[in-house]
């Protein structure tokens, strides 16, 4: 359990996997009209992941068959400590973490390793994408 009674599956702090990138799937069970205030905190903590380096892609998810739960899927180049380390401890953040626990009922985080997919080329491509060159313009 986490310090806001989340159950938690914990990877080696230290490492991210070996694709170098972090996938935290979090699902959040919200009390009962709550929804709307909870979107309205993650706004601005979206908006900062979005300029984060280290951030590749947030998603945030509906669940159709329970209207009260809201799945954040996020992709991180980056440890499972840097991540509590540094990111967790953003400014942007601070109203949100303050707030959140006050609109779940539940909360499950799992931290995942990718190792391939399809559509993508997150797993063949093991370069930060902050040290990626731009493409040179081909028109």
């Amino acid at each position: 359990m986490t310090s806001d009674g989340a159950r938690s599956q914990e990877l080696d702090r230290t490492g991210s996997g070996p694709t170098g990138h972090l996938v935290i799937l979090a699902r959040l069970k919200l009390k009962e009209g709550c929804k709307n205030e909870y979107l309205r905190l993650l706004q601005p903590v979206l908006h900062g992941v979005a300029q984060e380096p280290r951030c590749v892609t947030v998603i945030v998810h509906d669940n159709p068959k329970d209207p009260r739960e809201v799945v954040l899927y996020e992709i991180w180049n980056c440890s499972v400590d840097e991540f509590h380390r540094v990111e967790l401890l953003k400014p942007y953040r601070a109203e949100y973490m303050a707030q959140r626990p006050s609109l779940l009922d539940e909360k499950t985080v799992e931290w995942l390793e990718p190792v391939s997919e399809w559509v993508s080329d997150l797993t063949t491509d093991h370069t930060p994408p902050i040290a990626k060159s731009p493409s040179p313009n081909t028109t």
